[in-house]
């Protein structure tokens, strides 16, 4: 088979395994087939115990709107510190120049005429360095940044004021490709960046998107290390663009640009990102993990067919909540974690602040199950406890944290709606979870459509914000008057 032939060969067979909005495809993986989970084992092993295999459930990535794009890139870039711009187009100027002097190579020319056209002359990537010419590490580089061109262009309005948006992209894109090559090649990852990078991915994308994804890349580096010409590097980056589709870009994009820095940076962010709620569940069932414990992960191997991670050894203990390694994912979908901010607050008589923002004025909130703290009431088939602050505590198969942007829109029909879309989500991951619900086929697709719970259930709205529990309607009946999250976080009364 000539070397032509053979490219478009695998470049066919990568652009079936992904969908063009980043979904991976049954048949995807080399001996897939159909059915509800993936064909990519996960492994996990400690210095404490045997090695765990398991297969996953297919998983479909976590859905970020180019609007929660926008408005994550630009709380993320305003804590980031990058020389200005004056600066840095200077030295990318002058470091340009002396490449393109020592060099002249098609391919170098080719770049620097590419940064000239988007208004950064120059080596506007910070790719040449002191080298005449631009070697495989920058080549790969430049590949991945032209796949994520119209990814990055469509959202660097929002936050170009905020810093220099060319001295971003080098960092963002240049420490992605480092990632994406430690993670493709076929040893063990230790770099903790990477690492957190790593398993962060598979919590947004799902472990079959990132196995696809992995395949792309090695075949980008392939093309990009023989390619000779500019116009070379440019297609395999569109190809792999196209393979990877946009909302796998931006996620990628998002998870880089919020480890700029430091792996804590990236573990602490986390919790603020869109899709945070969605991905702590995808990280229990596509890894066996809780999010929280990415960061007790040692090392990341991606291998034919699996996915193995070494965890430290206190970190089984977190382990041990998701799969039991026979393969099924957890069944109950409750938050892992609540962040403290999510929290409600209290005036000295015992009243309820509302969420900052989210009233005006921001008067106290009555406590309506105050009186009730501490007990327990029933109508002789449903019961209902209420927390030592008067809160209603109920028996709950599923729950789940919507994005900020609820926070204080005093639209509950929203509310629901995302809410629903979360639990179609989640029963497309783990059918099993319709059955433990008692939804049928139908009331499963209304999801999409209904700015309500399902039939017998209400949508609760819990005290910490953006917390949303699926109630049964009669319990949740039987709990009233109390005070719940739409008043306190929501901007309803």
């Amino acid at each position: 088979m000539s070397q032509v032939a053979g490219r478009l060969l695998v470049a066919s067979l990568l652009l079936a395994a992904c969908a063009t909005d980043g979904t991976p495809v049954a048949g995807s993986v080399p001996g897939t087939a159909r059915g509800p989970h993936s064909r990519v084992q996960v492994r996990l092993e400690t210095e404490e115990g045997p090695l765990r295999t398991f297969v996953p459930p297919r998983a479909m990535p976590v859905k970020v709107t180019p609007e929660q794009f926008d408005s994550a890139m630009a709380r993320l870039v305003a804590g980031l510190e990058l020389p200005s711009p004056s600066r840095h187009r200077l030295a990318l100027t002058a470091c340009g120049q002396s490449g393109q002097e020592e060099a002249g190579t098609a391919l170098t020319r080719g770049y620097q005429f590419w940064c000239e056209r988007r208004g950064t002359p120059g080596d506007c990537l910070s790719l040449l360095g002191n080298m005449p010419s631009l070697g495989a590490e920058a080549r790969r580089t430049l590949a991945l940044t032209i796949a994520l061109g119209s990814v990055w262009e469509g959202s660097v309005d929002v936050w170009a004021s905020m810093v220099d948006p060319v001295a971003l992209q080098s960092m963002v894109m240049s420490a992605m490709a480092g990632y994406l090559a430690m993670l493709a090649f076929p040893n063990p990852v230790t770099q903790a960046a990477a690492v957190s990078f790593g398993c962060l991915m598979v919590a947004w994308l799902g472990v079959d998107t990132v196995w696809s994804l992995l395949q792309g890349w090695r075949q980008l580096e392939l093309e990009t290390q023989q390619a000779r010409t500019f116009a070379e590097v440019r297609e395999a980056g569109e190809r792999f663009g196209r393979v990877m589709g946009a909302q796998v870009g931006r996620l990628l994009v998002m998870l880089a640009t919020a480890a700029l820095g430091s792996t804590t940076n990236l573990l602490m962010k986390g919790p603020r990102l869109p899709g945070h709620a969605q991905a702590s569940l995808m990280a229990r069932t596509q890894l066996s993990l809780e999010l929280a414990a990415v960061g007790q992960v040692r090392q990341v191997l991606v291998g034919q067919g699996s996915i193995t991670l070494t965890l430290a050894p206190g970190a089984l203990a977190m382990a041990s909540q998701g799969t039991d390694g026979g393969g099924q994912a957890p069944s109950k979908y409750h938050p892992p974690t609540i962040e403290s901010w999510r929290k409600p607050r209290f005036t000295e008589d015992g009243k309820i602040l509302p969420y900052k923002g989210t009233r005006d004025p921001p008067k106290p909130i009555t406590n309506l199950g105050r009186n009730r703290a501490g007990q327990t009431i029933t109508d002789g088939k449903n019961n209902v406890r209420f927390d030592k602050d008067g809160f209603a505590e109920f028996d709950t198969k599923f729950e789940t944290i919507l994005d900020d942007i609820h926070i204080g829109s005093g639209r509950s029909e929203q509310h629901m709606r995302a809410a629903n879309r979360r639990l179609f989500d989640a029963i497309k991951s783990e059918p099993g979870l319709a059955k433990e619900l008692g939804l049928s086929k139908t009331s499963i697709e209304q999801l999409l459509t209904l700015e309500r719970a399902p039939r017998g259930y209400i949508w609760h709205h819990h005290q910490d914000v953006c917390r949303m529990q699926l109630v049964q309607e009669e319990a949740h009946i039987l709990s009233r008057p109390h005070t719940g999250g739409m008043a306190i976080w929501g901007g309803g009364h």
